[in-house]
């Protein structure tokens, strides 16, 4: 048990604890974390036990002295003295100092900073696992970027939320966990490198005008951006659709202001991202605009992919019958271009039966479902992608619409066989 002499400034506040930096008996300066729960307290230092029984110090983790027993004098130094009973445990830790990793701070680095911390990361976060602890609340305000002082870069705090694979009974519950974290992680980078995405391609548009004369008109501006130009913003507009960021509309403006008519390879992302931002009107002109100027031979390809955009967009605007015209164009060139097969093939496909059940045709559109489901089953090692599809598919065979409408005698048989194949990994 850590003896105190005295608690300073507060360094931290949380939806489980308070952090402050104190002083020990032995000279010590400390982070002292309080919690509201005793639960809390219990899973950190659970984690931290566990560590030190198998004699581990990782160098990715503050250094753990030991639970803290607060006592009344103690609790005179701190804010909410009048309530010493929501302060009766806590831990002592290393007092690290270093910034949070957020947002504003990954904009500053570099790709090769920002890949190299992300795979140190991972890298931390693999060997816990492998020692038997998963953090289970990692983000960013979690990790400290410590500098020099420590061999990783950067220290993992609070594990007020922790489990040990001792603790956890199954297999597959500790499996999700960890996979949680190392999700959350791939997620944080992701979104740092959309924001960084979102500033570069604005950046880049603004550079490309300021090199002309300041008298140049608006369509002379956008005759400017050739194709090189647009397909290194189209590389920067899929990058900042990749993960999550609120200003990937300022890029899809500034790009529709600027470029008055996008080459195929700028107009099939920005198609793309302004669906995902509920602008399908925009978005239906920009389709529209492309497939009226033609493909060239060396963007031939986009043409399903093009056909697949309108055909989703005209579903929308309650055009059935010309959206099932586009989703059968799509869907041939994608058999022909990516195999029957392929999931971007089999998603068009889906759709395409969803769009079969909107206009009252169940029965193909179960056949369909039906059809896809086999073809995914059929495979020994699934995607992501395609194990999320088949979890889709079971939801719609289940659906009340469809129970009076029977293909074969084993369509419940498929129907178990798909619940069960629908476990999908983070």
């Amino acid at each position: 048990m850590v003896s105190l002499i005295s608690i300073g400034s507060q360094l931290g506040q949380g939806g489980r604890a308070r952090v402050w930096e104190a002083a020990t008996s032995e000279g010590q300066v400390i982070a002292l974390k309080a919690y509201w729960k005793k639960r809390h307290s219990q899973d950190e230092r659970i984690a931290y036990k566990h560590l030190q029984e198998l004699g581990l110090a990782p160098t990715y983790l503050p250094r753990y002295y030991g639970p803290v027993r607060f006592t009344r004098d103690n609790l005179r130094s701190i804010l909410y003295y009048k309530q010493p009973a929501i302060y009766r445990t806590g831990v002592a830790i290393e007092r690290v100092k270093g910034l949070r990793l957020d947002k504003r701070l990954m904009k500053d680095m570099s790709d090769e900073e920002l890949r190299s911390l992300e795979e140190r990361l991972l890298a931390a976060l693999s060997d816990l696992h492998n020692n038997g602890i998963c953090h289970r609340d990692i983000k960013g305000d979690n990790i400290l970027l410590a500098g020099s002082q420590h061999p990783w870069g950067f220290v993992i705090i609070d594990f007020s939320d922790a489990i040990t694979r001792k603790s956890t009974p199954y297999n597959a519950q500790w499996k999700s966990a960890c996979s949680g974290d190392r999700v959350t992680i791939l997620e944080l980078f992701k979104d740092a490198r959309s924001s960084k995405a979102v500033i570069a391609g604005c950046q880049l548009i603004q550079d490309t005008i300021s090199a002309l004369p300041s008298n140049t008109s608006e369509v002379e501006i956008s005759d400017h951006f050739n194709q090189d130009l647009q397909v290194q913003l189209s590389e920067l507009l899929v990058s900042a659709r990749s993960g999550y960021t609120v200003t990937l509309p300022t890029l899809v403006d500034r790009i529709l202001s600027t470029i008055k008519h996008p080459v195929p390879q700028l107009g099939l992302p920005l198609v793309c991202a302004l669906r995902s931002l509920g602008r399908n009107d925009d978005a239906l002109c920009i389709v529209e605009d492309c497939i009226a100027a033609g493909f060239a031979e060396s963007n031939a390809s986009l043409i399903p992919s093009f056909d697949y955009q309108k055909a989703l967009i005209l579903k929308l605007h309650n055009s059935k019958p010309l959206a099932l015209r586009y989703f059968n164009s799509a869907l041939s060139g994608f058999e022909k271009q990516l195999g029957p097969d392929h999931i971007t093939t089999q998603s068009c496909r889906y759709d395409l039966a969803l769009h079969h059940i909107s206009c009252g045709d169940l029965i193909t559109a179960k056949t369909m479902l039906v059809s896809i489901a086999e073809v995914i089953r059929a495979k020994k090692r699934k995607t992501n992608s395609e194990k999320h599809l088949l979890q889709h598919i079971g939801w719609n065979l289940r659906a009340a619409r469809f129970d009076r409408i029977r293909l074969e005698e084993n369509d419940d048989a498929l129907l178990v066989e798909v619940t069960v194949d629908t476990k999908v990994k983070p």
